[in-house]
């Protein structure tokens, strides 16, 4: 798994390339597992993390003192410290401080991976570079045969494996026939992974950059857009198109005003911190929920915003407590109350910001404007090419984030993870001695 022109056989033997290519098998599996399902990125990410680990011990490292104290890790520490704090008064103390701790996890992993890969040989990055951008398009074919076929490799595994009702999840996306044999899955199923696409495929294409030869990156890069684009657009999820589109546009817009890109995405953060509520109070006066124009869920995403932002009014100051929401609906469910297809109450907001005013409260958003800030900040100060493809990234995920999926989503947050790695790893393999600022 070798498809770079820039490793010496000679100076640099196979064997002495063993670990390097162990980490890229992993990260490839990571990627492959990414666009499969957010649910099977966590193990291999997991198996990765304790290969690291184990391999920090055994070299006698240590990462705890690289920290800096700046707005970035201040703000994020601050964050995910309100966030576990504020299970105290949650509507369910320990299954709050459960989701907390874990997106609390995710990001000191996430430093971990950074750091790790920073300080790994040049040479081995190579071949877990060429693991991400391999294991990416493995899964992107995946992808596009399943939305051809009908998930037809899907069925035939879950038939394969004797599967049952009972050990798939949710039930409502499979059809069982009287034998037990499963009949069909529905699409849905599959397109709730794709919002990992448009967030991994930028740093993908760092990762391949960094390997392949120059004469075949435009061209393999160019390709493998195009499928990622091919996938998303086959398919009817509609945020993950509106986070390629978007993302794509950053790109074109960072590649002639780098400056201009990165200010105007800044003034979008803080204007989506800030207006989240009343522009979801707005969108519901005018009427948005019942416009022809949008497709269902959008209309049913109306609905929700302007329930959550209603409640959020009660508690402005600290919010209801990370995981409320996901509690009062689970508490309806339970009571066979509400279940209808424009029911306002959801397990999230389907929007990060909202979800954060109504969680956290004004304490929480204003530090999620801050940490947003500062980490674009810190993106800026990249060489450019990477700058570059890191804000498209930013977009991306914060698309997905807007309209998509809940703040604690653990697929999400592992997705984002992941992003940041690879794109460390593409650093890392790009520049022999790796200086984040310019």
């Amino acid at each position: 798994m070798v498809f770079t022109d820039k490793i010496d056989p000679i100076r640099n033997p196979l064997a002495s390339r063993t670990w390097g290519i162990v980490l890229g098998t992993l990260v490839m599996v990571c990627a492959a597992g990414a666009t499969f399902s957010l649910r099977t990125l966590s193990a291999p990410l997991l198996a990765t993390l304790i290969v690291a680990i184990v391999a920090v011990i055994w070299r006698r490292g240590s990462w705890f003192g690289k920290f800096e104290a700046n707005a970035l890790t201040i703000s994020t520490a601050a964050f995910f410290t309100l966030a576990v704090l504020s299970s105290l008064w949650a509507k369910q103390p320990l299954a709050a401080i459960s989701e907390a701790s874990y997106g609390t996890a995710i990001v000191i992993a996430t430093c971990f991976f950074v750091y790790f890969f920073l300080a790994e040989d040049r040479t081995n990055s190579f071949h877990i570079a060429e693991g991400a951008w391999v294991g990416f398009c493995a899964g992107l074919l995946y992808m596009f045969f399943e939305l051809q076929t009908d998930q037809s490799f899907k069925l035939w595994l879950y038939n394969f494996l004797q599967l049952t009702p009972k050990d798939v999840s949710p039930p409502g996306n499979f059809e069982w026939g009287a034998d037990g044999r499963l009949l069909a899955i529905a699409p849905r199923d599959l397109t709730k992974n794709l919002i990992s696409l448009p967030i991994l495929v930028w740093p993908c294409c760092l990762a391949m950059r960094a390997t392949l030869p120059r004469r075949l990156f435009p061209f393999i890069a160019a390709v493998m857009f195009i499928l990622t684009a091919l996938v998303v657009f086959t398919s009817n999820h509609e945020t993950s198109m509106v986070a390629l589109v978007l993302s794509a546009i950053g790109f074109v817009l960072a590649t002639r005003f780098e400056a201009f890109a990165f200010a105007f995405t800044k003034m979008v953060w803080i204007l989506c911190c800030l207006f989240a509520v009343p522009g979801a109070l707005l969108l519901y006066q005018l009427g948005m929920q019942n416009a022809r124009l949008l497709p269902p869920s959008a209309q049913h995403r109306v609905i929700i915003w302007n329930y959550s932002a209603k409640r959020i009014l009660e508690q402005p100051i600290l919010g209801h407590g990370v995981r409320t929401m996901k509690s009062i609906c689970e508490d309806n469910i339970e009571k066979k109350c509400v279940t209808k297809m424009r029911d306002p109450i959801i397990a999230h907001s389907h929007n990060a910001f909202l979800q954060t005013w109504y969680e956290l409260g004004i304490v929480g958003i204003t530090l999620l404007a801050i940490l947003g800030v500062a980490l674009l900040n810190a993106l800026q100060r990249l060489p450019r090419i990477f700058s570059m493809f890191a804000l498209t990234s930013f977009v991306a995920g914060a698309t997905a984030l807007t309209a998509s999926t809940s703040l604690w989503s653990w697929g999400l947050l592992a997705v984002c993870s992941f992003a940041i790695c690879v794109f460390t790893i593409a650093l890392r393999a790009s520049l022999r001695a790796p200086k984040l600022g310019r």
